[in-house]
């Protein structure tokens, strides 16, 4: 039962002191990653270099018919897919930067006096990385 009351009491009163929240912000701000468009790419870049191979190896080979019939659908395939891969990088971008801003701010009225109590900063915290 003890336990139980201490649990309440950490909830309720925040353990951590307002350097250790810069502390946990400097960290959070640090660790929050960009998406790399790369890891993105990767897939379309193989698909591209097998679509190249395929269309080097069909010249002068039976396989040309083949080739001249199909390499508007996969262009279109393949642009497609950039095109999807691209909005979701952007997207996940912009989530990463907006939650990376409001960590900044958070941090700067830590630093600046604004936010003094740690329930508050606490709660703002939340906010922050519940969005």
């Amino acid at each position: 039962m003890d336990l139980d009351k201490e649990k309440i009491d950490i909830n309720k009163n925040c353990p951590l002191s307002i350097e250790n929240w810069i502390i946990v912000l400097n960290t959070e701000i640090s660790n929050l990653k960009y998406p790399d468009l790369m890891i993105m790419l990767n897939p379309i870049i193989i698909f591209l270099i097998a679509f190249i191979g395929f269309m080097i190896t069909s010249v002068n080979t039976p396989l040309l018919p083949l080739f001249s019939s199909i390499w508007r659908p996969i262009w279109t395939i393949l642009l497609i897919l950039t095109v999807i891969a691209i909005i979701f990088f952007s997207i996940d971008y912009n989530k990463t930067h907006k939650k990376k801003k409001k960590i900044k701010k958070l941090r700067d009225k830590i630093i600046f006096g604004e936010l003094t109590d740690s329930n508050k900063i606490r709660n703002e915290w939340k906010k922050v990385t519940d969005s």
